[in-house]
């Protein structure tokens, strides 16, 4: 078989989960906080949607919102790997996870 038979879905490591959680971000090294949702997750990274434009290698950590409480689901520090823009005018982030937090 061809490299290029090979879909995008066989390239990947994880199996991408699809969400819509609440997402709280802060920008590693400045004190900018902001809101985004995360569209889907897996084990090696996010996709997440928001208004707020980022560069690719800006570091971030994420607090995706849990639905039983004040506790994270999952608290990440993660790196950009990709920004593009969708039809509504919102930022998609590409989002490489770095290291899981406690």
């Amino acid at each position: 078989m061809d490299q290029a038979d090979i879909s995008e879905r066989d390239k990947r490591n994880f199996t991408r989960l699809k969400t819509e959680t609440n997402a709280e971000v802060l920008i590693v090294g400045r004190d900018k906080r902001f809101r985004a949702i995360c569209r889907d997750l897996s084990g090696g990274g996010m996709l997440m949607e928001t208004r707020v434009g980022l560069k690719p290698g800006t570091e971030l950590e994420v607090k995706l919102a849990s639905r039983y409480g004040d506790i994270p689901m999952l608290k990440a520090r993660t790196r950009v790997a990709r920004v593009e823009k969708n039809a509504a005018g919102n930022f998609v982030l590409g989002l490489e996870t770095v290291e899981i937090l406690d």
